[in-house]
């Protein structure tokens, strides 16, 4: 369940019989809440032609800033500086349209600490 976005969710199983009845369990509810300081999830779609998007996370109120760097190490451009609302995922959009095809780097910086995930931008 580890890419459940944060917040309630409602599970339900359907079991089918050989004989084709079937059944349904009772209704559960599962809370998942931000288990590390920072949550930053991989782009989609990955590889991207033209815009993907990236959700990011942090546990409590901090200054976060999410950019894009190229293989280098050199920042092509910021996709989010501020601060998100604290155990909420937050989803910013990279426009991939004017880069050049290749491998780049979404980086979340907060809390003192760095999270990335790998972009392949296609044309």
């Amino acid at each position: 369940m580890e890419d459940l976005p944060v917040g309630t969710h409602r599970f339900r199983l359907k079991q089918e019989d050989l004989d084709g009845a079937t059944h349904l369990s009772p209704v559960v509810a599962v809370e998942v809440d931000m288990d590390a300081a920072l949550r930053l999830r991989a782009p989609a779609p990955n590889p991207a032609a033209g815009q993907a998007s990236v959700s990011f996370g942090v546990k409590t109120a901090t200054t976060a800033s999410v950019a894009l760097y190229d293989v280098l190490g050199q920042r092509v451009m910021t996709l989010y500086r501020g601060t998100p609302k604290a155990g909420e995922m937050t989803t910013v959009e990279v426009r991939t349209g004017p880069l050049p095809s290749g491998v780049y780097f979404v980086r979340l910086k907060a809390h003192g600490q760095t999270r990335t995930q790998r972009l392949t931008v296609v044309r």
